[in-house]
């Protein structure tokens, strides 16, 4: 694994000494990249961190987030799942700004209104367009431009493997196991 302790000591990224260890869970092809998006987010004036859980996770993990609504993979190719070199995903945040689900009614909730609300909106929206930019300059795909949903802070190893006919298979079944649990039968 590459040695990070330079990027730890530079006074640009002394802050994010905590997320060194969410580093050391990526991919050495996705690690340095990352540290790059990082840099460059702060920069920019962000405070950014690489968000928890996010970076290598083991598979029961996986399922258990998955199972809970978190994620929407539940295979052993998940971008996130740690083949023993890494993970070749991360889930990048701004410390201030956190990771506010907007169209939810629980986010605008935690928003509160007025124009303080809105100024944060749109900060984090600005955030989002950002790390996206700065995702794929490094060559990575950025879940905020998906079309089939928004994993705004996701940013993922570009052309990965694709899953197999048994992670297909295994998705298939969480996915009937979790629809099971959300919605039991109903004895007559």
């Amino acid at each position: 694994m590459q040695d990070l302790t330079p990027y730890v000591r530079d006074p640009i990224c002394a802050d994010f000494a905590a997320g060194h260890k969410q580093l050391q869970t990526l991919d050495p092809s996705i690690r340095g990249k990352v540290t790059n998006v990082l840099l460059g987010l702060k920069a920019a004036g962000y405070d950014p961190k690489i968000y928890k859980d996010s970076g290598g996770r083991s598979f029961e993990t996986q399922v258990k987030m998955f199972m809970s609504g978190v994620s929407k993979c539940a295979s052993q190719n998940c971008a996130h799942v740690n083949y023993g070199g890494g993970s070749l995903a991360v889930d990048i945040v701004d410390k201030q700004l956190k990771w506010t689900d907007w169209s939810s009614k629980k986010g605008q909730q935690e928003a509160g209104s007025g124009e303080e609300a809105k100024s944060r909106h749109e900060r984090q929206q600005e955030f989002w367009e950002d790390l996206s930019s700065l995702y794929e300059d490094h060559n990575m795909d950025a879940g905020h431009k998906w079309d089939n949903f928004k994993d705004s802070a996701h940013g993922e190893l570009r052309n990965r493997p694709g899953p197999t006919k048994a992670d297909r298979e295994t998705q298939k079944a969480y996915e009937a196991l979790r629809d099971a649990i959300r919605n039991p039968p109903v004895d007559p």
